[in-house]
């Protein structure tokens, strides 16, 4: 996908998002409709549930466990981020000796018993993935009323950063394993 075809996904994305859920395909039929591979990309870009997020910064003051926080034998060490329905940290696993990634659910959806489902769809999906460009999953843990995911720890810039250069070029997204 070019810069300019990226644009244009980006910006009937951010109008779509801007109308009420129901007037959005009609609006997408008309500003789509001599290109079909267009209204797939918004379509799919659309159908993620936190699209909104995807297109953000993580929100400001959004995490809630500090540094020296004891998760099972997980100890926080620092903030990394926050979106969607978790907050990510720097941990480190007291076992093994090695930093990890604790991505916990979000506070405001711990409650949820749906949100707590889908939080254990996405770790299910991690486990069954192995690509150099998609952190490994160690482990969906609990203590206490936590739940959260082990990862893998991959240090650089976030694709976030990454996409706001232009769109990555298929060759680096598919083949171009990271670098810790």
């Amino acid at each position: 996908m070019t810069a300019e075809e990226w644009q244009r996904v980006r910006e009937l994305l951010e109008a779509a998002l801007e109308l009420p859920l129901e007037d959005r395909a009609s609006f997408l039929d008309q500003a789509c409709a001599a290109e079909p591979e267009l209204r797939s990309q918004v379509d799919s870009l659309l159908a993620c549930e936190d699209v909104e997020s995807f297109l953000e910064d993580p929100p400001e003051g959004r995490l809630a466990l500090s540094a020296g926080t004891r998760l099972g034998t997980y100890e926080i060490l620092a903030p990394i981020g926050a979106g969607g329905m978790g907050e990510v940290y720097r941990a480190r696993d007291t076992k093994l000796g090695r930093e990890v990634a604790i991505k916990v659910m979000a506070e405001a959806f711990a409650e949820n018993k749906e949100h707590l489902r889908r939080f254990e769809r996405e770790a299910r999906l991690l486990a069954s993935l192995n690509h150099p460009n998609i952190a490994t999953l160690h482990g969906f843990e609990q203590s206490g009323d936590v739940h959260f995911l082990v990862m893998e720890l991959v240090v650089g810039e976030t694709l976030g950063k990454r996409l706001v250069r232009g769109p990555i070029p298929v060759d680096e997204a598919l083949c171009n394993p990271r670098k810790v």
